[in-house]
């Protein structure tokens, strides 16, 4: 693959996202891609997840799931890449702001958080 193919594949995915939700820097070595994922994780972190070549077919899945669940104008296509990556649901605060209908992507990602620091409440499902 091309560096300008795996531009478009990228910015293709993002396209119907704000486009505050992927970042970039540009070097010597190419264009390099990553996922905005502050406070997704870790409670009150700056945080991005590398978009990579070889990230592609993930990034493009998530982004199909989503559009199966929420139609043509789908939500946190980077939180549900950075969460696959990671192996990692996000901090049980982060779903407060969540629809509820794709609570099962995110939490098929990683077993349940502990309560700490990063993580200063339960998943909205795990309250009482």
């Amino acid at each position: 693959m091309t560096e300008v193919e795996f531009i478009k594949r990228v910015l293709a995915a993002f396209s119907d996202w704000w486009k505050e939700d992927v970042g970039w820097r540009v070097d010597e070595d190419g264009v390099h891609f990553f996922a905005l994922v502050s406070d997704v994780f870790w409670w009150g972190s700056a945080d991005g997840e590398d978009i990579l070549p070889e990230d592609l077919q993930l990034l493009e899945r998530c982004k199909a799931d989503l559009v199966a669940l929420e139609g043509s104008e789908p939500t946190c296509l980077p939180e549900l890449y950075a969460a696959r990556k990671r192996g990692m649901r996000p901090q049980g605060a982060w779903y407060a702001g969540l629809d509820s209908s794709v609570y099962h992507l995110f939490d098929a990602c990683g077993p349940a958080r502990d309560v700490g620091l990063g993580n200063p409440r339960r998943h909205p499902d795990e309250e009482v």
